[in-house]
């Protein structure tokens, strides 16, 4: 998780660089758009024991940390999520962020991975996993505006 802090920082740097390369340097929000910040529940459905909570319920940020979580299964992440949400949760703002600065999902991960590479030890394939299963969580539930420019890198 240390690697995934690091990594965090270092990309606000390497943003910070390409930002202002490209365009006005763009700061880097560590809050949700206001038409993604609803995370209060909707309805007040009364549940009795036994019971499932219906999914507009389930607040948008869990579902995030849920899809990163069932993403992460058998890599060395696989529980992390849970351990420190915060570290995600922000690292999935600066992926859209970033987006929104006019980066390309490519450019994001490129920038992903360069700021682990500046770390010490071996990127491993579950580092770059993580990048993919934090960008994709992040376009669909953080902002999904950028679905598309997602699907256009994905071929789907």
């Amino acid at each position: 998780m240390s690697r995934l802090v690091g990594g965090i920082v270092a990309c606000l740097i390497v943003a910070g660089c390409s930002a202002s390369e490209t365009s006005d340097a763009v700061e880097p929000t560590t809050t949700l758009p206001p038409s993604t910040l609803a995370l209060e529940t909707t309805s007040t459905t009364a549940l009795s024991p036994g019971d499932t909570v219906p999914f507009e319920d389930i607040p948008p940020l869990a579902l995030y940390l849920a899809a990163i979580d069932r993403g992460l299964e058998g890599t060395e992440y696989e529980g992390d999520v849970y351990l420190d949400p915060d570290s995600y949760v922000n690292v999935g703002r600066l992926f859209c962020s970033l987006l929104e600065a006019d980066v390309t999902p490519t450019g994001v991960l490129e920038s992903y991975i360069t700021a682990l590479e500046s770390e010490p030890g071996e990127l491993s394939d579950d580092d770059l996993v993580l990048g993919g299963v934090i960008l994709g969580a992040s376009v669909q539930l953080i902002c999904p505006e950028y679905i598309e420019a997602l699907e256009e890198v994905t071929g789907e």
